[in-house]
């Protein structure tokens, strides 16, 4: 089975992280999976990109453990 939750590193490249992410929503498998992307650069387009992929959440680095979780 796939796991409930992914967090994603996206480092410098969210575009194609975000990519990414819209076909593990697109298969059956990993479709109810909840995608956390964290990334380096946080722009207001990068994040709206992701989040129009499938991306459930979006944090910038450096974010604490407490903000992870919550």
């Amino acid at each position: 089975t796939a796991p409930e939750v992914l967090v994603i590193d996206a480092g410098p490249s969210v575009a194609e992280v975000a990519l990414a992410c819209r076909q593990l929503k697109n298969a059956a498998r990993t479709r109810a999976m909840l995608l956390m992307m964290l990334a380096d650069r946080a722009s207001q387009v990068d994040e709206l990109q992701s989040l129009e992929l499938g991306v459930d959440d979006f944090l910038a680095k450096p974010c604490s453990v407490r903000v992870l979780v919550a």
